[in-house]
C-alpha cells in the first residue's frame, strides 16, 4: 500500500475520498444490520451526511486524480459520471420522504440501488489502473495488503446487500 499517496492530492479529493469510504463503510453496516430503530436511523443520517458529501465534492472533482487528464465535459466541467451525482442525491431524499411516509419498501429499494450504483460499482472503477485508489492500495512495498484490503471491502458491501432485503424490526413477528 502507498498511502503517501493520499496527502499528495487536493483537498477536495481528499474529502471526497474520506467522506466516500465513510459512506461504503457505514451504508454496509446500514444495509446489513437491524432495520428501523435508532440505531439504524443514526447511522442512516450518518452514510446520508457522507454519501451527500460524497456527492457534492464530485462537482469540484474535473480530473481523474493528480494523473492530470481531464473528464469529457458534457455540460461544461460536467462529465457523465457526474449524473451519478445528481441520481445520488436524488435518491437519498426521495428514500428520506419514502421512509417518513411509510412506504418501506419503496425507501429499502431506493437504497439498495443506490448503495449498489454508488458505492459498489463506483467503487469498483476507481481501481482501475492510473486511479488515485489504485495507486494507493497496490502499488508500493505492500501490494498485497492493498488487495486484501479491496476483497474484503466488497466482502463487506456484499455481506450488506444480501442481508439488506430484511423487513423492519416493527415489520417482524
Amino acid at each position: 500500500m502507498a498511502l503517501h499517496v493520499f496527502s499528495e492530492l487536493p483537498l477536495v479529493i481528499q474529502v471526497h475520498i474520506v467522506a466516500a469510504l465513510t459512506a461504503f463503510i457505514v451504508g454496509g453496516y446500514v444495509l446489513a444490520a437491524r432495520k428501523g430503530d435508532r440505531r439504524h436511523r443514526t447511522a442512516g443520517w450518518v452514510f446520508f451526511s457522507a454519501i451527500s458529501v460524497t456527492a457534492v465534492s464530485s462537482f469540484f472533482i474535473h480530473t481523474l486524480e493528480n494523473i492530470g487528464i481531464r473528464l469529457f465535459g458534457v455540460l461544461g466541467p460536467f462529465s457523465p459520471i457526474h449524473i451519478l451525482s445528481v441520481y445520488v442525491l436524488w435518491s437519498m431524499f426521495a428514500a428520506i420522504r419514502a421512509a417518513r411516509r411509510g412506504d418501506i419498501a419503496r425507501h429499502r429499494s431506493l437504497m439498495r440501488g443506490m448503495y449498489a450504483g454508488a458505492m459498489i460499482v463506483a467503487g469498483a472503477f476507481t481501481l482501475l489502473p492510473g486511479r488515485v485508489m489504485e495507486k494507493m492500495l497496490l502499488d508500493g512495498s505492500h501490494p498485497a495488503l492493498g488487495l486484501l484490503a479491496i476483497l474484503a471491502f466488497f466482502g463487506f458491501a456484499a455481506f450488506g446487500y444480501m442481508r439488506s432485503g430484511r423487513r423492519p424490526q416493527s415489520m417482524q413477528h
